[in-house]
Parts: structure tokens; C-alpha cells; sequence
């Protein structure tokens, strides 16, 4: 932002801090763990190809 003729360094007041959240505001819910098998991640490692022949 580009300082105006009239702005002095020292002349600009504090940011104003943000409120509080209402009290009664319902919060982010929480992540429920799934229940089903995870396809991201294998259970086991690669199975080894046989040498070829």
C-alpha cells in the first residue's frame, strides 16, 4: 500500500483486534475416523513378481 502525503509513521493507530467468536456459535465438528478399509494406504507391502524365466 502506498504510504499518503498526510501519513506519518508513527501516526497510525494499532489494528483493531477481532472479537470473540459468540460463545453459543457452533464449532467445526470433529473428523470421525472412518470405518472402511483404507485404499490410500496398502496393509501390506508390494508382493515380489516371481524371477522371471
Amino acid at each position: 500500500m502506498a504510504t499518503q502525503p498526510a501519513d506519518n509513521p508513527g501516526d497510525t493507530p494499532p489494528e483493531t483486534p477481532v472479537p470473540p467468536s459468540d460463545p453459543n456459535e457452533p464449532t467445526a465438528p470433529t473428523e470421525i475416523p472412518e470405518t472402511g478399509p483404507d485404499f490410500d494406504r496398502p496393509e501390506r507391502g508390494p508382493v515380489e513378481l516371481p524371477p522371471p524365466d
